[in-house]
Parts: C-alpha cells; sequence; structure tokens
C-alpha cells in the first residue's frame, strides 16, 4: 500500500510481485530482483521523481508531530 501511494504522489513507482502467494498477499522474491533494479533505474534517472519527493519531505517536516498537537492540546496553567 505504501508504494502504492508513493506512486500516486510521483515520487516513485511501485513493483508488483512477479508471483502472488495464494493468499494474496504482497511479497517480493528472488525473481522480483529484475523488476526492483528497473524501477530504482527508473526513479533515479526521472528528475520529476526526486522533485515530488522532495516536495513530500517539505510537507512532512511542514505538519505537526503526534507530540506537538498533545502538547497543544494540554491545558497551560
Amino acid at each position: 500500500m505504501n508504494a502504492r501511494l508513493v506512486a500516486e504522489a510521483g515520487a516513485g513507482t511501485a513493483v508488483t510481485p512477479a508471483v502472488r502467494p495464494a493468499d494474496e498477499s504482497t511479497v517480493l522474491g528472488p525473481d522480483d530482483v529484475s523488476h526492483i533494479r528497473s524501477a530504482v533505474e527508473l526513479v533515479l534517472k526521472k528528475p520529476s521523481h526526486r522533485a515530488r519527493a522532495e516536495c513530500l519531505s517539505d510537507e512532512m517536516r511542514a505538519t505537526a508531530t503526534g507530540r506537538e498537537l498533545i502538547g497543544a492540546l494540554e491545558p497551560h496553567s
């Protein structure tokens, strides 16, 4: 799911497993090495992935942490 969200945000790509277990879980294995390598090379070559990842990083840094939010909710004496 995280890979799908990263891909949808334009910051990377998702690799679909070559073989899916019967329980439909997403597990990458030895058969996926070439797919992973291709995906990494693609992401490194596309400046748009880097730019989008940097934007997401800035957004995440600007977002309050749980600790900051709790501190804002606590009564001040």
